[in-house]
């Protein structure tokens, strides 16, 4: 399947077979969790952790079949996810 990363709105998109991937999280709620973790890495950690499963989840959904973390980063390199 074809996979591309566009501008959109100036935020990066991802594109799948020209249909537009449409995810994203609440800008708020990273902000509080950035304030609430303060100079904490292990929070920092936590927070980006659940951040990279939503994503997972929700392109695992969107495709339905099951993604990684490797097929994203193949899929950005080759242009086929």
């Amino acid at each position: 399947m074809k996979f591309e990363i566009k501008k959109k709105d100036n935020k990066n998109v991802i594109f799948i077979e020209d249909i537009l991937f449409d995810w994203e999280f609440e800008l708020k709620d990273l902000e509080e969790a950035v304030m609430f973790a303060g100079n904490d890495e292990c929070i920092k950690k936590a927070i980006h952790g659940d951040i990279k499963s939503y994503l997972l989840e929700s392109l695992s959904e969107f495709l339905q079949k099951e993604v990684t973390i490797s097929d994203i980063i193949n899929a950005i390199k080759t242009g086929k996810i």
